[in-house]
């Protein structure tokens, strides 16, 4: 036998000693109030498991609202640039200026002045009208 246990059995024995030892009277109280700490130390556990269950379930249904509403508002947003998108891709002047300096064609200045008051300033408005285009970039495939 270890030493710790040698001494945990005669801690043991000591105490049965002890508890022989009392009056019946005080032996009821004894028990009784073991046993209501023992009831309370059981419904105490119950009951603060409970309540972390229940804090665990509301910050679960917390995150899932804001990821549902997060979703949502990415939805919003995927629609909004993809109609603008739509919109410069139906864009004709738009189309016929940049396929024009593709292609390499001169271009006037009343022509360029006409561009840019007409297609450059409706893709301006567009942009400033939706808070979700900060800007926008058009490119083409020329050496100019």
């Amino acid at each position: 036998m270890t030493p710790r246990f040698v001494s945990d059995w005669n801690k043991m024995k000591r105490m049965v000693q002890w508890f022989q030892g009392l009056k019946l009277n005080i032996k009821f109280t004894v028990i009784i109030i073991m046993f209501l700490m023992v009831s309370m130390a059981v419904l105490a556990g119950i009951l603060f498991y409970n309540m972390e269950q229940n804090v665990i379930n509301q910050q679960k249904a917390s995150m899932e609202y804001n990821m549902e509403k997060n979703q949502g508002q990415v939805l919003k947003n995927l629609d909004a640039i993809n109609m603008s998108t739509q919109f410069f891709l139906n864009d004709t002047g738009l189309l016929q200026f940049l396929n024009g300096v593709k292609t390499g064609e001169s271009i006037a200045t009343e022509e360029m002045l006409d561009f840019y008051n007409r297609d450059i300033a409706s893709l301006e408005r567009m942009v400033n009208n939706n808070p979700y285009l900060y800007q926008v970039r058009v490119y083409v495939d020329s050496e100019n």
